[in-house]
C-alpha cells in the first residue's frame, strides 16, 4: 500500500516589506481575503485580524504588528506582520493542491 500525500504546505518569509501597508489592518484583512480568492479556495469564516503588540518573551525578535488567519474548506491561511523589521511570514495548508504561484501576487 502506497503513502497518500494529505496537504501541501507553503510558508514564506518576506523581507524588506513596506511598513505602511505592514501596519494596516485592513490591508491585512484584504491580502488574506484575496489570497482565498487567488488560489480558488472556499473561506468558511471572513479573516479575522487582530493587533499584536510586542512580545517580551521573544527576546526582542517580535516587535509587534498584526496576526490574522482565514479557515477555509481545505484548511487555513495565517499571516503575521513584523511592522518594526519590515517583515512578514504567511503560512498557507490545504488538503488540496493549489497554485503557490499566486500567492506571491
Amino acid at each position: 500500500m502506497g503513502t497518500i500525500q494529505f496537504g501541501y504546505h507553503l510558508t514564506l518569509d518576506l523581507y524588506n516589506c513596506n511598513p505602511k501597508l505592514l501596519g494596516n489592518m485592513e490591508h491585512c484583512y484584504k491580502a488574506l481575503n484575496e489570497m482565498v480568492s487567488l488560489l480558488k479556495m472556499k473561506a468558511l469564516i471572513p479573516p479575522f485580524v487582530i493587533s499584536a503588540s510586542s512580545n517580551e518573551i521573544s527576546g526582542g525578535k517580535d516587535p509587534g504588528g498584526f496576526s490574522g488567519f482565514v479557515i477555509i474548506a481545505e484548511s487555513h491561511i495565517s499571516l503575521h506582520t513584523f511592522i518594526k523589521r519590515g517583515f512578514a511570514s504567511i503560512d498557507v495548508y490545504s488538503c488540496v493542491k493549489f497554485d503557490e504561484t499566486k500567492v506571491y501576487v
